[in-house]
């Protein structure tokens, strides 16, 4: 029994085909009982949404007419002491002619009655003060007197001031610390008492807003969380059920609503997220004060029941699970069986490529699957890409004939077509000497991509061309071919290919064109014939195409006479031989001013790739004179030269002499590093003796004061610094041995005394010896 159970609970825990079949049954059975409660807790929360809005545009209606009472009824007040009859004894228009003062003490006494009395049938009012205009004096309803500047209300002496015949209400204001019968936030209004249609003295009344939110406006019932409050067009709270927000701004999303509210008594339903709890917002506006009337009811007081009926259905919708998991386990045993039998045959195969089986057999299968046809699709890809560098290698040794053409098979696939029996070959020289200053090795190795995708753009709508990099900046590009082109089609297709790299990639570029009509056995040959057209760009110049019947017997033999000298010049250079290479170079310049018919213009060009083979030549000694921005300005300078006199000149003075000069400098400083290494041999070997610079002057054949000067310029410190510091890492050794005294030690570094060396020790090391040795066995 319990080995059943056991297995039961395995079997059941793993995603197997017959659970997944039990699952699929009992969702199919259970899902329309739970959409049923989704449903019915979805509409239940719209209904109880929909009626708590109409109740709470209810609401803000009730809210504003109440309000409106309210103000009307104070203002219908006002009017009472100010529009009253003439014999009435409440008029207060007999003490506008009156100046409130002392002298008028029962003046004042008779006003602050009124005033007492007019402020008793109010309500919510904090204060009711009394302005006259022309004397300037303030009288409240608490019997104190005050002067324009007395007064701490200066915002509502000014806009008493300005009064015509009408009210000024004025929007919340929080208290000021400067008029201290005011302590909480007020609205005010200032009511004109006319005489003789002017205004000479006007009412103040504070009414206070957290009174006026206490009383006025009741949250939303029953919900929780629920609040009313008004705004000005600003976005200001002026009163709120909750008193400690009357002042604060609102939320931007109620800000929002209030910019969007264009009509009068517009009533807008909305769901905002307000103070970060998501509400039913309600919102009037009023057109009397320009006020926005809000009503928020948090989203959770709707769905608070819902969800829980909501959960109802859905924890029976999950017993019902359980319930069919128990009855569809037995029935789905029997489909199962075969399945197992099936994958129990790939379980040897799947341990051998290291597929773990977690009991789904279903996803065995599957993984089973992918991952064969993941190592197929990676082999594919593999097989690819060791193809095509093989294939490049292949042609690379084909070029060069280190294999015959019969050796050059890939199996099914072949580096050429054997059905192409003429094939043009375009080698493609870029400016190096520019690539070498602007990139790095790794970046010209680059420029292969960027060449072999625009010659594929370019010349790959019938054949594949291929491009093989002999070198950086050198590209050999092969065209198989089923017919024959002429040599124009043939130098057409280099111009073609010329313009699109300088084009795309900024570069000059030089294009020497041949061909073979025997197929791939006469490649190495096109490719010698073509390489040697290479060394002839000088005489082009760069943007060009040059076919081997482009060059005349003539001017090839001139130039073959100039490569021969400089090569001879690039020898010279490499064995530091300055004056047998700059006698070579005069040469050159009096055949080429005597005999040779090759215009200026086009010899710059050989005087350029001169200079870069000088360059490279000197750049195989340990030391480089010329970097890349050395080399620029050399071409720049080369660039102006207008004849051959100042091309000699400026080789004679920016080359030869450079190289002379430093090879000079170099010999010098050589020289100097060996005597000084000559006098720190002699030290090592005699720092125990009565050593002094004299001595080791008539060393090395110097006078002391030249043996001085040169040691601090190779060493960077005096003589006389350097022998004390090499005798205080000797004593340093000698110290670490227990058995030898200090004053031996002292002895046996020629110091004349004990304290003399103690002195000399502790200034180079900051301890004395006897705290060194100390310190060596600490």
């Amino acid at each position: 029994m319990k080995h059943k159970v056991m297995r039961f609970f395995r079997l059941s825990s793993t995603p197997t085909l017959k659970t997944k079949m039990l699952a699929y049954l009992l969702l199919m059975s259970s899902i329309p009982v739970a959409l049923m409660g989704i449903y019915s807790a979805y509409s239940t929360s719209t209904i109880i949404r929909e009626q708590a809005g109409e109740s709470n545009a209810v609401l803000l209606r009730q809210t504003e007419k109440e309000l409106n009472n309210y103000f009307k009824k104070i203002d219908d007040l006002m009017l009472q002491y100010t529009h009253a009859s003439s014999n009435s004894t409440l008029l207060l228009k007999r003490f506008v002619e009156d100046d409130l003062s002392v002298d008028n003490w029962k003046t004042v006494l008779d006003l602050s009655e009124i005033l007492v009395k007019l402020q008793s049938g109010m309500e919510h009012v904090l204060e009711l003060d009394f302005y006259s205009v022309p004397y300037g004096k303030v009288l409240s309803s608490h019997g104190n007197l005050y002067t324009d500047e007395e007064f701490g209300d200066p915002m509502v002496i000014n806009a008493a001031k300005k009064l015509t015949y009408t009210n000024r209400f004025l929007n919340l204001r929080m208290p000021a610390s400067e008029y201290e019968t005011l302590t909480r936030p007020v609205l005010t209004i200032i009511k004109p008492i006319l005489q003789n249609n002017r205004v000479n003295a006007a009412l103040i009344v504070y009414l206070d807003a957290v009174s006026i939110s206490s009383y006025k406006l009741t949250p939303p019932a029953p919900y929780e969380g629920s609040s009313l409050f008004v705004t000005d067009e600003h976005g200001t709270i002026i009163l709120h059920s909750e008193t400690s927000r009357i002042g604060t701004r609102a939320d931007e999303a109620a800000l929002a609503k209030i910019k969007d509210t264009a009509d009068a008594d517009w009533i807008i339903h909305d769901k905002l997220n307000l103070d970060g709890v998501y509400s039913n917002t309600v919102m009037l506006r009023s057109e009397s004060k320009n006020w926005f009337y809000f009503a928020n009811v948090p989203e959770k007081a709707f769905t608070m029941k819902a969800n829980t009926q909501r959960n109802i259905m859905l924890a029976i919708s999950l017993g019902l699970v359980v319930i069919g998991s128990l009855i569809g386990y037995g029935a789905s045993r029997s489909l199962y069986r075969p399945l197992q039998k099936l994958t129990s045959k790939l379980r040897p195969a799947a341990a051998n490529i290291n597929i773990v089986s977690d009991g789904d057999e279903l996803a065995l299968l599957d993984r089973y699957l992918d991952l064969l046809s993941l190592e197929n699709r990676q082999l594919s890809k593999e097989m690819n890409i060791y193809f095509e560098h093989a294939k490049h290698f292949l042609l690379h040794q084909l070029l060069v004939r280190s294999i015959p053409h019969q050796n050059i098979s890939l199996g099914e696939q072949e580096a050429l077509p054997n059905e192409c029996f003429f094939i043009p070959l375009l080698i493609v020289d870029l400016n190096r000497n520019r690539m070498m200053e602007s990139y790095s090795r790794r970046d010209r190795s680059l420029y292969y991509y960027a060449v072999d995708n625009i010659t594929m753009e370019l010349l790959g709508d019938q054949v594949k061309p291929q491009v093989i990099m002999v070198q950086p900046g050198m590209f050999v590009t092969i065209i198989p071919m089923e017919k024959r082109i002429t040599p124009e089609e043939l130098r057409g297709m280099g111009h073609k290919l010329q313009d699109a790299l300088l084009r795309y990639l900024k570069l000059n570029s030089f294009i020497t064109a041949s061909y073979s009509d025997t197929g791939a056995d006469g490649l190495h040959e096109a490719y010698e014939e073509a390489s040697g057209l290479l060394r002839y760009r000088f005489l082009v110049g760069d943007n060009e195409v040059m076919l081997v019947h482009d060059l005349k017997t003539s001017v090839s033999m001139q130039a073959d006479v100039l490569f021969q000298s400089e090569n001879e010049i690039a020898a010279a250079i490499r064995s530091r031989q300055w004056n047998e290479a700059e006698r070579i170079f005069q040469d050159i310049v009096e055949t080429l001013q005597e005999s040779f018919n090759i215009s200026e213009d086009l010899l710059r060009g050989y005087f350029s790739q001169l200079l870069g083979t000088i360059v490279k030549s000197v750049r195989t000694s340990p030391r480089d004179l010329f970097d890349a921005d050395i080399v620029k300005e050399l071409l720049l300078h080369l660039a102006k030269c207008r004849n051959l006199e100042e091309v000699r000149i400026f080789f004679r003075d920016q080359i030869f002499n450079v190289l002379r000069q430093e090879y000079e400098e170099t010999s010098t400083v050589s020289h100097r590093i060996r005597l000084v290494e000559q006098v720190q041999d002699f030290i090592l070997n005699h720092y125990d003796t009565d050593l002094s610079l004299q001595q080791c002057a008539e060393r090395v054949g110097l006078a002391p004061f030249d043996l001085s000067r040169m040691f601090k310029q190779v060493t960077g410190v005096n003589f006389i610094d350097y022998l004390i510091e090499f005798r205080m890492e000797k004593a340093k050794l000698l110290l670490a041995n227990p058995d030898l005294r200090i004053q031996d030690i002292s002895d046996s570094l020629r110091y004349s005394s004990l304290q003399g060396f103690m002195r000399a020790f502790k200034k180079s090391t900051g301890m004395t010896p006897g705290q060194y040795r100390s310190k060596l066995k600490g």
